[in-house]
């Protein structure tokens, strides 16, 4: 899914926005910008073939509160990079990588 430039500063809430998208295997969300995220939950839920997850510094905003459950169910995720959590005010972090069985690193030296 190409989202490049992807930018609706309106939205505040992706809940379930690619939940059980099985068939996906790569995402670049390095361009997807939402000003006004404060909810992801279970936004990429249940992506059981999702290899590969590209994110940067604007993917999710500072105003950014829950995510809970957001990449619940992973099963083929290795690797996360935690840029995406950085700058924001999370207060519900809750099932995150709940069954992220493949799992294997979280890049956490930018995490904030």
């Amino acid at each position: 899914i190409n989202l490049t430039h992807f930018n609706v500063p309106k939205v505040i809430t992706t809940e379930y926005m690619f939940t059980y998208c099985h068939s996906l295997a790569y995402l670049d969300l390095s361009y997807f910008t939402l000003d006004n995220l404060t909810n992801s939950t279970y936004m990429l839920s249940g992506c059981d073939k999702l290899k590969e997850i590209e994110f940067n510094g604007n993917t999710l905003t500072k105003n950014l509160e829950d995510m809970t459950g957001m990449l619940n169910n992973y099963i083929s995720l290795k690797y996360i990079n935690a840029q995406m959590f950085k700058k924001n005010k999370l207060t519900t972090f809750n099932y995150v990588f709940k069954h992220c069985e493949s799992l294997e690193e979280i890049d956490l030296s930018d995490f904030e």
